[in-house]
């Protein structure tokens, strides 16, 4: 059955449209609409995504775009059969990439190695199964649609699901809780994310909440973390900053109980900053804050708060110029064992570049030029690596570089081709790591898109079984979990 308003095809029975969330009326179709056509599919040779083409199909499991002669892309509806045939035959394999193309070869999966834990299963209803396990499956999290405007997952059994759609809105800065049963993400209310709600998506229940800051609405939440399976701190204005280089007051959130409370020292002076991350038991959190607003500069400095002792510590700190946009500890990360942290430099004032710190202030090592580093990711189960993208030269070939924490170095895994001429070429950013250290996931943002939207690849850290999975997707987040009423492609 089809569905009248967008396209989709549907199982019958269903009274809803899992893409659109339209009724399935009697106006729904039996049969394949007019004009439907199957998007051919290819694997990319290792190390480079091919050429930008015409605008084609979202990803797999995400919802279908209009139908040719609306102004959008012709619906998925027999590359969604053909992805639920290969799901059929490669199991554990996240491997369907829809391209658009005409020669272009079949494409062929690619095996991911699945989790070894177990995890509860949950029934199609989204109601636990009492005392049922499954063994589970790694299902990355992620932002789809050309608008990033869908919230959904695609796991190694090959099975998506559609979990929300905001329309009219993005969505972006997508993370899993650390037990893999709730998903954070940034509801962003305009392009540049100057105004934003943070929400979290219940997998088990099937429902999405903004997350409460207490007393406070706030008008964007500037970065948050994970600080354990049911608490958030993030960097709150209640009011939007009439400038980038402020701070927001960090508040630590906690869902099970619907409150909120300042971060506070053990003297009570509570803390502000923006960009904060925490270890993996939520021990130490680092994050970067500023000096007061001047005519000419301002003082960043990159900031580690111990909850145990109830103290802050300076780890670095510089002088950044309040007329040029430029940010010396863009994007903070703490390791998961909370002894190093990853910063990038970016903007013409303090330059190009990243640098890792140990939490004592050391510079561990650093790239001293790397144009546009695309954001980056640790490695959560132990290995001490870490995971970035950058490039030395405009429209250059651009690294994903792994570092390790054993010997404070550098590598760089493979290359990623620079994506023709125009504009500044392919930028990478949004990197995660499977939940077994084998496997990363990254984004290709593109003047194709207009540096909108990003092509979503997987691969091993060596550039071996590089794949696409959508060409329409940001945020990518990784975690083990079994989505309630995810299918196999076709949804």
């Amino acid at each position: 059955m089809f569905c009248p308003s967008c396209g989709a095809a549907n199982a019958d029975g269903l009274r809803f449209c899992p893409s659109c969330g339209k009724p399935l009326t009697a106006g729904a179709t039996a049969g394949a609409p007019e004009g439907v056509q199957a998007p051919q599919g290819q694997v990319p040779p290792a190390g480079f995504p091919p050429s930008p083409g015409p605008p084609p199909p979202g990803g797999p499991g995400m919802p279908p775009a209009p139908p040719s002669g609306s102004g959008g892309r012709k619906p998925l509806l027999i590359a969604l059969i053909v992805v639920c045939v290969l799901a059929l035959v490669a199991t554990a394999a996240l491997a369907y990439v829809l391209v658009a193309g005409g020669d272009d070869p079949k494409p062929t999966p690619t095996p991911l190695a699945k989790a070894t834990t177990t995890v509860p299963s949950a029934s199609p209803s989204g109601s636990p199964s009492a005392g049922a396990t499954l063994a589970p499956v790694a299902t990355i999290a992620a932002a789809f649609g050309a608008h990033s405007e869908t919230l959904g997952t695609m796991d190694t059994d090959g099975n998506g699901a559609v979990l929300e759609t905001a329309t009219g809105m993005s969505l972006g800065d997508i993370q899993w809780s650390p037990d893999g049963k709730l998903i954070a993400y940034q509801l962003r209310k305009d392009r540049y994310a100057w105004r934003s709600t943070l929400m979290v998506y219940d997998v088990a229940a099937g429902t999405a909440e903004p997350v409460s800051f207490g007393d406070i609405t706030p008008k964007v939440v500037y970065g948050y973390t994970w600080t354990s399976d049911t608490e958030i701190v993030a960097a709150a204005f209640e009011t939007l900053p009439k400038w980038r280089l402020r701070n927001g007051a960090l508040y630590r959130c906690d869902l099970a109980g619907g409150s909120a409370e300042p971060l506070a020292l053990a003297d009570g002076a509570e803390l502000e900053g923006v960009d904060p991350s925490a270890s993996a038991d939520g021990g130490r959190l680092t994050y970067c804050s500023y000096s007061p607003h001047s005519s000419t500069e301002v003082t960043e400095s990159l900031q580690l708060f111990d909850a145990a002792s109830g103290t802050v510590a300076t780890v670095a700190d510089a002088t950044v110029y309040s007329d040029i946009d430029g940010r010396a500890f863009d994007r903070p990360l703490l390791s998961p064992d909370g002894t190093q942290i990853f910063t990038e430099q970016t903007g013409s004032d303090v330059g190009f570049g990243v640098t890792i710190y140990s939490t004592e202030g050391a510079k561990l090592a650093s790239i001293d030029y790397l144009l546009f580093p695309g954001g980056a990711a640790w490695d959560r189960s132990g290995s001490g690596r870490l995971v970035f993208g950058g490039r030395k030269k405009e429209r250059a070939a651009t690294s994903v570089f792994v570092y390790d924490s054993g010997s404070n170095d550098f590598a760089t895994a493979f290359k990623v081709d620079a994506g023709g001429r125009d504009g500044y070429g392919n930028i990478l950013r949004d990197f995660a790591w499977s939940p077994d250290g084998e496997w990363i996931a990254y984004t290709v943002m593109s003047p194709r898109h207009d540096y909108m939207t990003d092509d979503l690849w997987i691969a091993r850290t060596d550039g071996s079984g590089l794949t696409r999975v959508s060409r329409d997707a940001i945020s990518p987040s990784w975690a083990d979990a079994v989505v309630p009423g995810a299918q196999p492609g076709d949804m």
